[in-house]
């Protein structure tokens, strides 16, 4: 395992041109020789450093990361480092750190800067925890920002990436929003925050965490190189991440909602990802009976769907919810069996080879379901026939206590049965081993 990798260096040879480096020490400089002119205290010159960091690191560091699979697809250079004989490890670690190698080379810089000044008016061990949430933020969102984009490039080639650069460098800024907020540039009590019952230091319970979910990140970007290189994968890394989030989420009791729901909301949340954004379809449903009849156990675990270890999860949540609150059981049942129904409702279109694009189509009719005909049957003073349709609409308050009705939860029941056995029956005309098309 070395750290030169290939990748590595080509971003040597393409980004440290002398004239952008020249350039870089020249900015840095004139920074420096503006505030000793001006007078401008240490205080100044360190929030100067930190803007520009987040500008140079965080911000066009992200950018680079959005936009680095749709450069080598580009340039079609991907499908030769396919090919090539670089290790899994070395094409994350490349694609992470190289493609922001010059961005990070100026952070150093603009770290130590900020670092000098800092300690001028700030304890060490701040200045320090300051430095590390800025390394981390940026590292998140970098990671966030790639991992998104490699998860269209292995799952869905045929998307267009111009416009979805723009959600990955979206969604791997506001990853790093919660740890430079974190971050304390005047002197005082630290900020602390509550998690099973014990009070941390908020930063330095953001900054451990944020360590944590970026270690899952770079598991995440291997799982994806082992994925493009034809190795196997496995659903265990979405298990393990999934019980590993929830366990993160549970310990937020004094925010609000009580721990069960808290669990319920969460596991619903990956259920809905892992349903909408998972590498699930026909052909990897039947590849993966195929291999599991053939007692080939590793090969059909790479194609198991993710999502099914999300809804065991979410029945887990919904018998801790019965157990500790019996009260709302109903409740957590109910919507369940319609998040089955349209799970269901999914899988009919994604699963017919007639429809090209079955989560829009999906999508459009659970707005119908969700919003129109509620709206619909609300106007025509028929409100008790929407708990037929969706959960809301079997919400009741009984002495100021929320409560469901009985027949929203059955008709949950009977709506995902039956959308589950149609769906069956349409995997089985499309893409059953007994009809090959």
């Amino acid at each position: 395992m070395t750290l030169m990798t290939a990748e590595i260096q080509k971003n040597v040879w393409l980004e440290f041109s002398l004239h952008r480096v020249l350039g870089f020490f020249a900015v840095l400089f004139l920074v420096v020789w503006t505030h000793q002119a001006f007078g401008s205290g240490p205080e100044s010159l360190s929030k100067t450093a930190s803007h520009l960091f987040i500008l140079l690191v965080l911000v066009w560091g992200t950018y680079r990361s959005a936009h680095c699979m749709s450069d080598e697809t580009k340039a079609r250079t991907w499908d030769w480092q396919r090919l090539s004989a670089i290790s899994p490890w070395g094409l994350a670690f490349g694609k992470l750190i190289g493609t922001t190698l010059f961005n990070w080379f100026t952070g150093l810089f603009l770290l130590s800067l900020y670092a000098w000044a800092a300690l001028q008016y700030l304890p060490m061990a701040q200045v320090v925890m300051n430095i590390a949430l800025f390394v981390l933020g940026a590292l998140l969102s970098q990671s966030a920002a790639l991992l998104a984009s490699l998860h269209v490039l292995c799952h869905r080639p045929y998307v267009s990436p111009r416009g979805n650069n723009i959600v990955y460098f979206i969604l791997g800024l506001l990853v790093s929003i919660p740890f430079f907020n974190s971050i304390q540039m005047k002197m005082g009590f630290p900020p602390v925050i509550e998690w099973y019952g014990i009070f941390f230091d908020k930063s330095q319970f953001r900054l451990q965490f944020g360590f944590l979910y970026f270690i899952w990140m770079w598991l995440g970007l291997i799982w994806y190189m082992r994925s493009e290189l034809k190795m196997h994968t496995g659903p265990w890394l979405w298990l393990g991440f999934s019980i590993f989030h929830l366990f993160y989420v549970a310990g937020f009791e004094g925010f609000g909602p009580s721990v069960p729901t808290v669990l319920f909301m969460s596991s619903l949340m990956l259920l809905v990802g892992s349903v909408l954004f998972g590498s699930w379809n026909g052909e990897s449903y039947k590849r993966f009976l195929i291999q599991y009849n053939n007692k080939k156990y590793l090969t059909a675990a790479d194609h198991f769907p993710a999502w099914v270890f999300s809804l065991i999860l979410t029945g887990i949540a919904v018998i801790v919810n019965q157990v500790s609150e019996p009260a709302n059981g109903l409740i957590y049942c109910t919507v369940l069996f319609y998040a089955i129904r349209d799970i269901a409702i999914l899988h009919c279109f994604k699963l017919n080879r007639r429809f090209r694009r079955p989560i829009g189509t999906t999508l459009f009719y659970l707005f119908m379901l969700y919003v129109l005909i509620p709206v619909l049957l609300m106007s025509m003073k028929l409100s008790d026939y929407v708990a037929f349709i969706c959960p809301f609409g079997g919400f009741t308050i009984d002495q100021q206590t929320l409560t469901m009705r009985p027949m929203a939860c059955a008709s949950g029941a009977i709506q995902a049965l039956a959308l589950s056995f149609y769906a069956y029956k349409v995997w089985k005309n499309n893409w059953s081993t007994h009809n090959q098309s």
